[in-house]
């Protein structure tokens, strides 16, 4: 009889097993069901930011008229008559950071910041047509970020039209949620940011392209002024990209016409709570060109990339000047997960840790290291010229929760343009925590 009883409990114990792995298995494929109708490609940058590809997605109600499901943290909707979908997505970051100057009469302070509040929603209409549309609402005022809609032609070709990135650059390209850093490289300085245009990307078996048309900044605009543009291209090229091996190669160019707007370029030192010691100060120019070439390779855990670009400014009552920039910057995934690649766009993704914290685990622990460097003289124009030094350390708890630390070692001379705190030359540490939550 006791042997019986033990056959019984056997049984019910391995069935129960094989019924969790059954709900297992279909949380995995509402997942998918629910990122596929939202035309979006995990990993990307639109979707990484709410945390759509950083954990399964449990139903939580599945009408005949609708479902709602859990992606990361963001709740997302979704009808599957019209295969619409919707799901809300934001950032919310803050910062301290504290410094230390080795020039004795120069103080670079201490602060304190809410970095970025960011809040907002992308879905599709149908599985061609998506959108996105976000607001910051970090700083003294209201900020656009990505407002477009997409249209997608085939599997491998699409538009979009509105407010979004121009394609240049692979640290510009990633999403500032999924740096390795708190703020990107001097390189993205040199990048042409967010405006309204239009926008065509394509790829091949093992190539890639991004190109576009745009106006003027919405931060530059103003009435009664006629506006430059500015166009774009990105062609990359992915020889090697399997689960466990990634190789990224890429070239950019740009061109903007400036129509009567001055011409600026300005770099905080990799800390977003320094001074600009790297400026031009605002001149007439006619006309902007720009070509950059980069390079990444992920092995494993191991990503290792680095670019470089070289910008010339055509001034209309100064000498031609060439601006040079570029970095190279390593990241070990220390518990030993793997980012995502976009071939789309040419960028990495976000970290998904194998194991949560609070679930049995203890999250994703990321070592990184970057140097950069940065030569704004030339011609008429003295700049600054000099190069930072940045350690960044994350802990990454749960999919759509990150604290990062950042130490940042700078040295710039000939800053004489703006004269920053009033010095031409600086050198010093900045030290800086974070926290961030995405959904």
């Amino acid at each position: 009889m006791a042997v019986a009883e033990d056959s019984l409990a056997d049984i019910r114990a391995l069935v129960n097993a094989q019924e969790r792995q059954l709900n297992e298995l279909k949380a995995r494929l509402a997942r998918l069901e629910a990122v596929a109708a939202t035309g979006l490609k995990v990993g990307s940058k639109e979707d990484s930011k709410v945390g759509a590809v950083t954990g399964a997605t449990k139903p939580v109600v599945s009408p005949a008229s609708g479902a709602m499901a859990w992606a990361g943290a963001s709740p997302q909707f979704s009808q599957p008559e019209s295969e619409s979908q919707f799901k809300f997505r934001g950032k919310f970051q803050t910062e301290i950071m504290a410094t230390r100057s080795d020039i004795e009469t120069t103080d670079y302070g201490r602060a304190s910041e809410i970095r970025r509040v960011r809040l907002g929603a992308q879905g599709a209409f149908s599985p061609s047509l998506d959108y996105v549309a976000e607001l910051d609402f970090g700083g003294d005022k209201i900020g656009y970020e990505d407002i477009f809609v997409r249209y997608r032609m085939s599997d491998h070709t699409a538009i979009r039209l509105g407010h979004h990135e121009a394609s240049v650059s692979l640290d510009d390209e990633t999403s500032d949620s999924n740096h390795s850093f708190l703020e990107r490289s001097l390189h993205n300085s040199l990048s042409l940011g967010r405006s309204v245009g239009l926008g065509f990307e394509t790829q091949g078996q093992r190539w890639s392209l991004n190109a576009g048309l745009f106006g003027q900044s919405q931060l530059d605009t103003e009435v009664g002024e006629s506006e430059g543009w500015k166009a774009a291209t990105r062609l990359m090229w992915t020889p090697l990209h399997n689960s466990n091996h990634t190789w990224h190669l890429g070239a950019a160019s740009y061109y903007v016409s400036l129509g009567e707007e001055d011409y600026r370029v300005s770099a905080r030192p990799e800390s977003h709570q320094l001074a600009a010691l790297f400026d031009t100060g605002e001149h007439a120019a006619n006309d902007v060109k720009y070509v950059g070439l980069e390079a990444a390779f992920q092995h494993h855990s191991l990503l290792f990339q680095a670019e470089f670009g070289e910008q010339t400014v055509d001034y209309t009552q100064l000498d031609e000047s060439r601006f040079v920039t570029g970095y190279a910057q390593a990241a070990w995934l220390i518990s030993g997960e793997q980012r995502n690649y976009d071939r789309s766009r040419g960028k990495f993704g976000g970290v998904v840790p194998a194991t949560s914290w609070g679930e049995g685990g203890k999250g994703a622990l990321e070592l990184a290291l970057r140097s950069s460097h940065m030569d704004l003289v030339s011609g008429d124009i003295s700049g600054g010229k000099g190069s930072t030094l940045s350690v960044g350390l994350n802990w990454y708890p749960k999919s759509f929760l990150r604290l990062s630390a950042n130490w940042v070692h700078f040295e710039i001379d000939n800053s004489l343009e703006v004269l920053p705190q009033g010095y031409a030359t600086h050198k010093g540490n900045a030290f800086a925590v974070r926290s961030q939550v995405t959904w």
